[in-house]
C-alpha cells in the first residue's frame, strides 16, 4: 500500500503546519497545495487519504463549491473537512455548514478550532480509510520525540 496521504488545500501554511506532526509520527505524507487545480494531481495514485480544505465563510466561494463538489464526485472515497478561517453568526453556520456538506464535505469547522482537534479529525479519518482499504489498524505512531521518517522501515511502499 502507497503511504496514506493528507492532502493540506489552503493559500496559507497554517494548517499544513497543524497537522506536519501528526503526518510525521504516523509515517503519513503530507502534501500541500494552494489551489483545488492541484488536488486531483495529489489524489491521483490509489491510498487511503484525507483533504483539509480550508474555504472561507466570509467570502463568496461559488467557484470553490464547484472544485468541492468535483473532487467528492471524482474520489468519492476519500473523506473532506472543510476549515473556515472565518466565524460566522449562529443563524449563518447551519446553512453553510449544510451547503457544503451537499456538496461532498464530511465534516465541516469553523473558528475557535485548534491543532489537537485537527489532528484528532484528521487521523481518525485517514485511519478508517486505511482499515477500509486493508483490513487492518495502521501501524502504532512513532513516539512524539522521534517524528522522524525511517523509510527503511518499510511500513508503507516507497512512491
Amino acid at each position: 500500500m502507497k503511504s496514506p496521504l493528507i492532502v493540506v488545500v489552503s493559500a496559507a501554511t497554517e494548517l499544513a503546519d497543524h497537522l506536519r506532526d501528526l503526518a510525521g509520527v504516523h509515517r503519513w505524507r503530507l502534501h500541500e497545495v494552494k489551489t483545488p487545480a492541484g488536488l486531483a494531481t495529489a489524489l491521483a495514485a490509489p491510498r487511503p487519504a484525507v483533504v483539509i480544505w480550508e474555504i472561507d465563510a466570509g467570502e463568496a466561494s461559488s467557484a470553490a463549491d464547484g472544485s468541492l463538489a468535483d473532487v467528492h464526485r471524482a474520489f468519492p472515497d476519500v473523506p473532506i473537512v472543510v476549515v473556515s478561517p472565518s466565524k460566522l453568526s449562529d443563524d449563518d453556520r447551519p446553512g453553510w455548514s449544510a451547503a457544503r456538506l451537499n456538496l461532498g464535505a464530511k465534516h465541516v469547522l469553523f473558528p475557535p478550532w485548534t491543532k489537537l482537534v485537527l489532528e484528532d479529525l484528521a487521523g481518525g479519518l485517514l485511519a478508517a480509510s486505511i482499515r477500509r482499504i486493508t483490513g487492518k489498524d495502521p501501524p502504532p505512531p512513532l513516539p512524539r520525540g522521534d517524528a522522524a521518517i525511517d523509510l527503511a522501515e518499510g511500513v508503507y511502499e516507497d512512491e
